[in-house]
């Protein structure tokens, strides 16, 4: 109702284009906007200094994985981290 969703999604760049769009304004996080960020730059940003838990499992986890292979995953592409470690 508020859009509080909305709002988090265009935040963590993860909004869905179209509908979505961002027709003006600033999105800051600590002094950077993060709206004139190439996509490279902003993935670094999301991946070590912020996140987005979503409340419905379903949508956020892949049921075919378990959920260690997930995190994993985002340490792998996030952190540079090797399975191993």
């Amino acid at each position: 109702g508020s859009g509080k969703s909305v709002t988090a999604q265009t935040v963590m760049g993860i909004l869905d284009v179209p509908p979505g769009r961002i027709t003006s304004g600033e999105i800051l996080f600590e002094g950077r906007d993060l709206l004139k960020l190439k996509e490279e730059e902003r993935r670094k940003v999301r991946g070590a200094e912020m996140a987005m838990i979503f409340q419905d499992a379903l949508s956020s986890l892949n049921p075919v994985l378990t959920v260690g292979a997930q995190l994993a995953e985002m340490f792998t592409v996030h952190r540079g981290m090797s399975r191993k470690d």
